[in-house]
């Protein structure tokens, strides 16, 4: 959208970037649209009869403090099973910035959940500059090639 607009955008510097933001998407902005509270189980009934596989994303970081494994292992069982019963189908377990015994932790984690163990690389363009796409913050995020054989196969 930005590159057929360059009256928007102007200088593709971070300061306008930043701009772009407020002017666009802040709460005053042009293309602002306040947000609603909605129930997770609201947005999976309204994708029922679709081919959507809910997964959460970053959870350690939703739902943990202290990301220890001490406490993954108290706490995401119980929130992987209320977000199962909910109709979620994945937990994003491969997560850049976190380590790989951390990553192998929440897998197995998900796996006992009955779960699909996705991941993401939080690559957000320019606002995460520090942060490559499909790899991560230091590039050793790899999510296994089956993980999309699996999402296909839960549609």
């Amino acid at each position: 959208m930005f590159e057929l607009h360059p009256e928007i955008v102007g200088e593709r510097t971070d300061a306008r970037w930043n701009e772009i933001f407020i002017e666009w998407l802040g709460s005053t902005g042009f293309a602002y649209i306040p947000k609603t509270s909605m129930p997770l189980e609201q947005f999976v009934d309204a994708a029922k009869g679709s081919d959507t596989v809910f997964s959460i994303a970053h959870p350690l970081v939703n739902y943990i403090d202290e990301p220890t494994h001490s406490a993954i292992e108290a706490t995401m069982p119980r929130v992987m099973a209320s977000l199962r019963e909910r109709g979620f189908r994945g937990i994003e377990a491969y997560y850049g910035g976190t380590s790989a015994p951390t990553r192998a932790l929440m897998v197995k984690l998900t796996r006992d959940a009955g779960m699909i163990p996705t991941g993401g690389s939080d690559y957000h363009g320019h606002y995460k500059e520090d942060v490559a796409l499909g790899v991560g913050r230091t590039g050793d995020l790899l999510v296994p090639n089956e993980v999309l054989d699996e999402l296909k196969a839960a549609r």
